[in-house]
């Protein structure tokens, strides 16, 4: 609902000395949404917004991690099957079984994504 000319219209108000039910009554919202409003605009940082940021970065750094250490396996093994001479094709789809991305194992096949996925769309 906010946009720079009600944001604009807010702080013209306060600056007037006006209360903040006075600027929500004028502005026909209610008195917290305006309050809370002119709190952001000053930035100020709610402790429910903090912790809702500190759960998502966490989550997303655990997410990251499971993502590495699927690609980390998976590569690996990977590149024991294709040492040790198992068809690339095999290889490569027992690969994308476990998980691994296309990309990754174009990385290490030395072949494009698409290829792989022509590869995995081929057994």
């Amino acid at each position: 609902m906010w946009n720079d000319q009600l944001d604009a219209k807010l702080l013209r108000l306060r600056r007037e000395g006006l209360s903040f039910s006075e600027v929500a009554e004028r502005m026909g919202v209610s008195r917290n949404t305006v309050l809370g409003r002119a709190q952001r605009l000053a930035g100020k940082k709610f402790p429910s917004q903090t912790a809702r940021s500190e759960l998502r970065r966490r989550a997303n750094d655990a997410r990251a991690r499971q993502v590495a250490a699927k690609a980390k396996v998976t590569s690996r093994k990977l590149k024991k099957d294709l040492a040790s001479g198992v068809p690339r094709d095999v290889a490569v789809r027992t690969a994308l079984d476990l998980g691994a991305a296309p990309k990754l194992v174009a990385d290490i096949i030395g072949v494009s994504s698409q290829r792989v996925c022509q590869i995995m769309r081929e057994s």
